[in-house]
């Protein structure tokens, strides 16, 4: 429900109330949840956001009570296992999320 009210404040759907959003929540994408970010940052869209986002500090991304608690990283994200298996190899340990896996890359600088 966080994520379906931070949709809605970030005027997404403007023809939808919070209920109506999360009734429909199965329909949210993850472009959506990547606008929502950007207009919380304060730019009209993700591909504006996502041209800044290398020049920022993780202060700058992360809310200053998270970003003192939780150390930055980099994620490698992929569609499936054998996209993931076929770059990164067989030594790895992926996170499964959906039909998505995912690699912490902090796992390979510990």
């Amino acid at each position: 429900m966080p994520v379906v009210r931070r949709i809605h404040a970030a005027g997404l759907f403007p023809h939808l109330r919070v209920a109506g959003l999360y009734r429909a929540r199965a329909s949210l994408q993850r472009k959506h949840v990547l606008r929502m970010l950007a207009v919380e940052a304060g730019h009209a869209s993700w591909e504006a956001y996502r041209e800044v986002l290398p020049g920022l500090s993780p202060e700058a991304v992360m809310p200053w009570h998270v970003a003192d608690q939780l150390p930055a990283g980099l994620n490698l994200w992929f569609s499936n296992e054998a996209e993931a298996r076929a770059v990164l190899g067989d030594a790895v340990t992926l996170l499964k999320y959906g039909r998505q896996v995912v690699f912490d890359v902090a796992q390979a600088a510990a």
